[in-house]
């Protein structure tokens, strides 16, 4: 074999070896991971001005400068870029990124991360083992424990919305609004009650969209409510595919008795005021003239307060008004007594002067008005009778 052929073999021999190396070096490494490495502060979603932190983890870098790279991110279906926070030294794994939530991030159901999302800007990645990097990451699906509201919301009232105790059913609670902005992906807004109240809740809302300062509530309830209370309101917003907390704010309700007025032209004709109430428990309303007794009159006019039932009691039972207090509302509380039987009863409960103070048209024996009061029995009955057939 001459000298030339030799070579030639040899020169063959090398290319077959090599060529596996060379097809090696060529080939991209294998690819990267993703994740969020942040928690919302509050431990739900965040809000503007917070960062959401990523990362991507690849094999052992090569040294060099890449704080240009950027990571996309998809929020609510809109891409943003989370920029490099990670000098790119030699033999790092880790690169981590990071993304400002604006007042127009919205997601619901939660940040995902698309497959293929580094943009190198014009970088270059390379292993120690000069290994090019690509950027095939795998696609990081909804991440619901990284839900994104960018705005923020305030709901209160400027004054205590005032209702009468008893049955809330429909009364309705203005509130005030502020900083009221959805993002994008939200199509419509509800209001949620949550309170200590029980048998309260809220059976409708006025319609409420970005810039609203303002809004109507309207309660329902399947009980008679005698006490103050705080509604502790919370604003939800509708997107995607559920809903999602957007702020919570306490509106306070101040509860008063309802007021009865007495007055010469009312007689028995007067407005009846009718509640319930649970046996052991009590109910109240307030009670005052709509006219002055004379000036003269030193004793005033007395209002008796009767029942005709002794299910129900009451307290006090006289009322004194005179040229000083006439209008001023005096309190009557009725108690239903906690009984052995099994039946509700319904109580009259009367207004009528006793004491007289003429010439002022308060004449003995005047009704005033009456309140119907129910005693909802909680007994239950040992045993039933069948209607014959």
């Amino acid at each position: 074999m001459t000298g030339v052929s030799r070579l030639a073999r040899a020169a063959r021999l090398c290319a077959v070896l090599a060529a596996p190396l060379l097809a090696l070096a060529a080939a991209p490494a294998a690819a990267q991971t993703v994740s969020i490495t942040s928690t919302p502060a509050n431990g739900t979603h965040y809000v503007a001005g917070e960062a959401i932190a990523t990362r991507i983890t690849t094999p052992s870098l090569q040294g060099g400068a890449v704080q240009n790279a950027e990571m996309k991110l998809d929020i609510g279906g809109v891409e943003r870029r989370a920029g490099s926070t990670t000098s790119y030294a030699s033999g790092i794994t880790q690169i981590n990124f990071s993304y400002t939530v604006v007042a127009a991030d919205f997601d619901a159901d939660g940040v995902s991360i698309p497959s293929d999302s580094i943009d190198k800007m014009g970088s270059t990645w390379s292993t120690l083992g000069n290994v090019a990097i690509g950027t095939n990451n795998a696609a990081l699906g909804d991440q619901s424990a990284h839900k994104v509201i960018g705005h923020s919301a305030s709901i209160s009232t400027t004054t205590p919305a005032v209702l009468n105790e008893g049955n809330l059913d429909g009364a309705t609670v203005p509130v005030a609004l502020s900083g009221v902005t959805f993002g994008s992906g939200v199509t419509a807004s509800s209001f949620e009650l949550v309170t200590e109240m029980t048998g309260v809740s809220i059976s409708g809302v006025s319609s409420v969209t970005s810039g609203d300062t303002s809004a109507t509530l309207t309660l329902a309830s399947t009980a008679d409510i005698s006490a103050d209370a705080d509604l502790a309101v919370k604003v939800l917003a509708a997107a995607h595919s559920g809903s999602v907390d957007l702020t919570t704010g306490t509106v306070s309700v101040a509860l008063v008795p309802p007021a009865l007025a007495a007055g010469p032209g009312l007689g028995a004709g007067g407005a009846a005021l009718s509640v319930t109430v649970a046996e052991g428990s009590a109910t109240r309303w307030t009670m005052q003239l709509n006219t002055a007794p004379d000036a003269g009159c030193t004793g005033g006019v007395t209002i008796g307060v009767t029942s005709d039932r002794p299910a129900v009691t009451i307290s006090p039972a006289t009322l004194t008004f005179t040229s000083a207090n006439w209008n001023t509302p005096q309190t009557v509380t009725a108690t239903a007594v906690q009984d052995g039987n099994t039946m509700d009863e319904v109580a009259t409960i009367g207004h009528a002067v006793i004491v007289a103070c003429a010439p002022s048209g308060y004449t003995t024996g005047l009704s005033i008005v009456s309140v119907a009061v129910t005693a909802d029995d909680d007994d239950t009955s040992l045993f039933s009778i069948d209607a014959p057939r």
